[in-house]
């Protein structure tokens, strides 16, 4: 099942490929780099995506120190959470939205928040390169799609550093690579490794 456009600026809106098992709804797109899992709860509609990162098998040091980062992350974080699934403990972000007031506007909220959380794993455990295609357009097309709802500079930087967690510096940045720039210069690009 498919529902919404290809040309959508939110989430919410894209023509996402859905499938239904039971009380989650699995929903792909190729602009979204990762799988999201909605999984409806009696009071809350939880909002999930696995980074699929493994850490069953990490070195103890290692992991400890991810574990730490994801903690700390969580403390930072308003919405988005990290947790661990599955036997081979992948990193989910998760998102939980009250039932009785859930908007779509807060459900587009939600997926954006979700999927920003994730850019800030990245930048926190160091793993850019792993990440950075994916995690980057997915926040050039937040931005703009922010453009065109009518918000300025300052909400957009505000939204970026208060909902995702991203530093100011680096909300600046992205925010000019989407107004000035359609590709990052190098030196742009270093600073985000």
């Amino acid at each position: 099942m498919s529902k919404g456009k290809e040309n959508a600026h939110r989430l919410v809106e894209l023509s996402w490929k859905i499938d239904d098992s039971d009380e989650t709804l699995v929903l792909e797109h190729e602009k979204v780099p990762f799988i999201i899992f909605i999984q409806f709860k009696e009071k809350t509609t939880q909002l999930l995506a696995d980074t699929g990162i493994e850490t069953a098998t990490i070195e103890n040091k290692v992991r400890l120190a991810m574990y730490r980062v994801l903690l700390i992350l969580n403390k930072q974080m308003d919405k988005a959470k990290f947790m661990l699934e599955g036997t081979n403990e992948n990193i989910m972000a998760r998102i939980d939205l009250d039932n009785s007031t859930i908007t779509r506007k807060e459900l587009d909220e939600a997926l954006n928040i979700l999927l920003s959380s994730i850019y800030m794993m990245v930048e926190e455990l160091n793993l850019q390169e792993q990440f950075h295609e994916r995690i980057m357009e997915r926040m050039y097309m937040m931005i703009d799609s922010m453009e065109r709802e009518g918000k300025n500079q300052e909400e957009i930087i505000t939204f970026l550093t208060r909902k995702t967690g991203v530093k100011e510096e680096e909300a600046r940045a992205l925010l000019r690579n989407v107004t000035g720039q359609s590709v990052m210069s190098r030196e742009e690009e270093e600073m985000y490794r």
